[in-house]
């Protein structure tokens, strides 16, 4: 078999069973893994050029097309069919209510949330597979 992301699946895989005898269930631990991984990319792409040895942010499996769902936004998004990854929307959700998004703040520098967020998506679109 032919992994899309074998970094990503390899790390699941090998740190898998380490959370399952420390309680963790494989469904929240999945959702953790991709949480990492969107994290990981937005920070990369986030980074000035000269810091960013990648070319552009890191996927994750986390960008498969079972696991893009419809945008969690108030109000809701004009385009009833605008689907976003869903650590995506963990994202948004763990950002309005944490302190620690002045971390974030620092990155998105005059930027808004939406904006980067919106620019990551579209490069994440680009990797998405079916």
């Amino acid at each position: 078999m032919e992994w899309s992301y074998p970094a990503s699946h390899l790390l699941k895989t090998a740190l898998e069973d380490f959370f399952a005898e420390n309680g963790v269930d494989p469904d929240t631990y999945r959702t953790l893994c991709d949480d990492v991984e969107y994290r990981t990319g937005l920070v990369q792409l986030l980074l000035p050029p000269e810091q960013s040895a990648f070319g552009g942010p890191n996927s994750g499996e986390f960008v498969h097309a079972r696991r893009w769902e419809p945008m969690h936004s108030s109000p809701p998004p004009t385009d009833p069919w605008s689907e976003v990854p869903a650590a995506e929307n963990r994202f948004r959700s763990d950002f309005a209510r944490n302190a620690s998004s002045e971390n974030w703040f620092n990155l998105f520098g005059e930027r808004s949330l939406d904006e980067v967020v919106e620019q990551y998506r579209g490069v994440l679109q680009t990797y998405k597979k079916y």
